[in-house]
């Protein structure tokens, strides 16, 4: 499947029709085989960065002394993307950026520092200058494999 522009918007209309009640909800069993995730690699990293967001520092308290954030990969395991399950592919964000980062809305500007300049496909960040935080090794051929995508699709946008 190809993301076209079109595509894009009809997921994010359909998204915030669901969230609205417009369209209800509907279940199916399906039976799917998945990739062994990196879990433990993961959750180290989790810890690494107390549990924040790389790119908001913002960590969401569960209770009991428990945060929860996520592990995104830059390069997807699954399908065309063939990402490995590897430290050097995942960054650690919260549920709002790291549906962004699953829509490729982010560019990664540069490989060196701590901080990584941000890019976003629909919103100007220079007022508050949005970096990713960084204490862990990120392979550049992953940044460079967002970077791809997130050209791809703003191409597309700026065409339609």
């Amino acid at each position: 499947m190809r993301l076209t522009a079109e595509f894009l918007a009809d997921m994010v209309s359909a998204a915030a029709e669901r969230a609205e009640g417009k369209i209800p909800a509907k279940y199916r069993m399906v039976r799917r085989k998945e990739f062994d995730r990196d879990y433990p690699q993961i959750e180290e990293l989790k810890r690494r960065y107390q549990y924040k967001c790389q790119v908001c520092q913002h960590r969401i308290e569960v209770g009991g002394g428990r945060y929860y954030c996520e592990g995104h990969h830059l390069r997807p395991l699954g399908r065309e993307h063939r990402g490995p399950p590897e430290a050097s592919n995942v960054v650690i964000l919260c549920p709002n950026h790291h549906a962004e980062f699953d829509l490729f809305l982010f560019a990664i500007l540069d490989y060196k520092g701590r901080k990584r300049k941000l890019e976003h496909m629909l919103r100007s960040l220079e007022a508050t200058e949005t970096h990713l935080l960084v204490r862990h090794r990120i392979a550049p051929e992953h940044v460079d494999y967002v970077t791809e995508q997130f050209l791809t699709r703003l191409d597309l946008l700026t065409r339609s």
